[in-house]
């Protein structure tokens, strides 16, 4: 047999031919491992798309709500379908390896998916899905508040000297929890019903609670039909300090606190109306217990030296803080500056000084001046109903040892008198944050409190 030796040149080929088929054989191999774990996918942004690989973006935690207004949220592996929006308070995202919480990046939940507005690698968000609240079930705390561009007092440093009879105000103010907002004028959109009391909103808090103040068992009731029972005193006692507090301590003569016929007065209330098997004993638990009420008893002296009505001379009048406010500075608070004292909260709370047995008080001069209201009459303001009705807000102790606190007389006056009379009380509750609601706050159609 013959045995022929290959050409340089047909070898040199044959070798070149075979190294193209391996390297061919290696690209496809790579090419299909690397898509394993390299997918590139368009990420829809707000303003068009951007491209990212998914390795590199990491982006989506998602949590679902496991009720309509439950505080409890599942993780879920896929995008939920149904009536679903973005809780934005709870909703961030972060990058790379920070903690931080990034909460201005847009987001939301459309046609069964979630779009976020990403703009950086290495980003991930943690979207939290609420059940859609139907515009017949909003929540008052989350109401979508239109604030009044002018007419409002200023926001940080409030000056108020004139009454507010004709506009119709919605304002912003600051409390201990940030920006509460309260009706200001002659509004006629803050009603409220409960079973089959009628009240209006004095504000929503900083916290989201709203602040309201009973108007009777009727829509649109004036006169003492919007107040509560009969008149009754303040207090019996008057003739010293102390009498001006809900609660009191009579130092070394009574070394425990008393109560003042006011406060009996609010917890017979409180115990009528939301006690065990009362009529709105079902909405007890709409109530936010942890409610605050003030009594402001910081205090000035002032020495008289002319002849009083009693005979004496020389007498030390005693000015709360409220009085120096409305009086003097014009400056209201929505604050107390003595929490410890006179800040009035249920036992077991940390803040206040847990003398209250209910979540139940009294509205404060104070806010009686940001609703419209001052030492002048006005009858056009939503507080006036052409009765007399006590606040909690004390005065003065006169030199007749008149203990005095401030009330609203029946010329939507604020004015103050001796604590023995006897005027309307209107007693003030707080509803909790998610507390739900129908209607659009007229009488007519007033925000109706659903259990």
């Amino acid at each position: 047999m013959k045995v022929e030796k290959l050409s340089k040149g047909k070898n040199k080929k044959i070798i070149l031919f075979i190294t193209i088929i391996v390297l061919a054989i290696g690209i496809i191999y790579i090419t299909n491992s690397k898509a394993k774990y390299q997918v590139t996918k368009s990420v829809q942004i707000v303003n068009g798309n951007v491209n990212y690989s998914l390795a590199d973006l990491n982006v989506l935690a998602l949590s679902v709500q496991s009720a309509k207004g439950s505080n409890t949220y599942n993780p879920t592996d896929t995008v939920p379908t149904g009536d679903y929006e973005v809780n934005t308070t709870k909703s961030y995202c972060t990058i790379g390896s920070s903690t931080a919480q990034l909460k201005n990046i847009p987001m939301e939940y459309k046609d069964n998916k979630v779009y976020i507005g990403i703009t950086k690698k290495g980003t991930k968000c943690y979207v939290f899905l609420d059940y859609a609240i139907a515009a017949s079930e909003k929540t008052l705390g989350n109401l979508k508040l239109t604030l009044s561009s002018s007419g409002c007092p200023a926001y940080s440093a409030p000056t108020i000297s004139d009454i507010e009879a004709s506009q119709k105000l919605l304002c912003k103010g600051k409390d201990y929890d940030g920006d509460t907002y309260y009706f200001r004028g002659s509004v006629a959109n803050n009603w409220v019903k409960m079973g089959s009391t009628y009240w209006r909103i004095i504000r929503i808090n900083g916290d989201g609670t709203i602040r309201l103040i009973y108007n009777g068992t009727s829509a649109g009731a004036t006169g003492t039909a919007a107040n509560y029972g009969s008149n009754a005193a303040f207090n019996s006692a008057y003739s010293e300090a102390e009498y001006v507090g809900l609660k009191y301590t009579l130092g070394s003569r009574n070394g425990h606190d008393t109560a003042s016929n006011m406060f009996n007065t609010l917890n017979t209330f409180y115990n009528n109306n939301f006690g065990s098997g009362k009529s709105l004993a079902s909405y007890a638990s709409k109530l936010d217990i942890n409610a605050k009420f003030c009594g402001d008893r910081t205090s000035t002296t002032s020495f008289a030296t002319s002849t009083d009505n009693t005979g004496g001379t020389g007498r030390t009048y005693t000015y709360y803080g409220a009085y120096i406010r409305v009086y003097r500075t014009e400056k209201p608070i929505f604050t107390c500056p003595d929490e410890d004292n006179d800040l009035y909260a249920r036992r077991g709370l940390v803040q206040g000084n847990r003398a209250l047995t209910n979540p139940v008080g009294l509205i404060t001069a104070d806010e009686v001046v940001y609703a419209g209201g001052l030492t002048t009459d006005n009858k056009n303001y939503w507080l006036y109903t052409g009765a007399d009705y006590w606040t909690m807000s004390p005065c003065s102790l006169d030199g007749s040892y008149n203990a005095r606190v401030f009330y609203v007389n029946s010329n939507g006056c604020l004015n103050s008198n001796p604590v023995y009379n006897t005027y309307g009380v209107r007693p003030v509750i707080n509803l909790k944050a998610d507390t739900k609601f129908t209607g659009s706050g007229t009488t007519g159609s007033p925000f109706v409190v659903q259990l």
